[in-house]
């Protein structure tokens, strides 16, 4: 199978990998972040994984359909094709903005959210076994997140 990478011409993958070397080596924090530093509350949300994970699992299980991460943001297409494995995510809150369906569906998530405002995405993620996005990101900062589910 032919990769994205593999479609980059020579010169322009080597100035990437250069810049991204480079950009790398400007990241002083570590690949980590801490969680009591930047944020404070994730205690409160990490005590309560049972209820989530359950209420994850029970909106996986309604019938109203999750979306395709590439469903939802265009972008995301080349991850979900990377190893052919389906990535679904539900939305509670984006950008700042609750969904409202979303919420009725998730009344403990959004219940988390609303005490803390300053958290503007809160979101289930629903990922295949074996499911890699790697090597389509890259630098120090692969992937944030804060916590996940199983």
């Amino acid at each position: 199978m032919k990769t994205p990478s593999s479609s980059i011409p020579p010169l322009y993958a080597a100035i990437k990998r250069i810049m991204t070397w480079i950009y790398n080596r400007s990241i002083t924090s570590e690949s980590q972040l801490d969680a009591s530093t930047y944020f404070p509350q994730a205690d409160i949300f990490t005590s309560q994984w049972r209820q989530l994970q359950q209420e994850a699992n029970t909106i996986a299980c309604a019938q109203n359909p999750i979306p395709v991460i590439n469903d939802v943001m265009s972008e995301q297409a080349i991850l979900v094709t990377n190893d052919h494995r389906i990535w679904r995510v539900f939305i509670l809150k984006a950008f700042g903005a609750c969904h409202r369906q979303q919420a009725q569906r998730a009344p403990i998530l959004h219940r988390l959210v609303r005490q803390y405002p300053h958290v503007v995405s809160a979101s289930y993620s629903y990922m295949g076994g074996h499911t890699s996005t790697y090597p389509l990101t890259v630098g120090r900062f692969e992937a944030l997140s804060v916590t996940h589910y199983a």
